[in-house]
């Protein structure tokens, strides 16, 4: 059985013991207490943590062993506590460097290509 989801101990302790015994049961729990941690999120905040999820998972599927994968998310962890580190210290600058990095859309008026087929 799954610990309570905001037991971190319990679940610590059950995902170290899965982890060293049965390795297919500790990837389907870990999958299960991600998504219900997903869902325990304001709705607004959910299609956002699915990206970032399926990011990890993509990052993480190319990793050959436990340790490459440790690897890969503690990287992961840093990289995104570096950018939270940056916000919070200095968030204009942040916000400055995204809206410069920002390239503007064309818009492409599909009416007047269109109107232009019929002619």
């Amino acid at each position: 059985m799954i610990p309570d989801i905001n037991d971190t101990r319990g679940i610590i302790e059950h995902l170290t013991d899965l982890a060293e015994t049965d390795s297919e049961e500790f990837d389907r729990v870990s999958r299960e207490l991600v998504e219900k941690t997903i869902e325990s999120f304001p709705e607004a905040y959910r299609k956002r943590a699915r990206g970032l999820q399926f990011r990890i998972d993509a990052t993480l599927s190319r990793c050959k062993d436990p340790l490459s994968r440790m690897n890969a998310m503690v990287e992961i962890f840093w990289d995104h506590f570096q950018k939270f580190h940056d916000a919070f210290n200095n968030p204009e600058k942040v916000l400055a460097e995204e809206k410069q990095q920002r390239t503007p859309a064309r818009v492409i008026d599909l009416r007047e290509r269109a109107s232009a087929r019929r002619s």
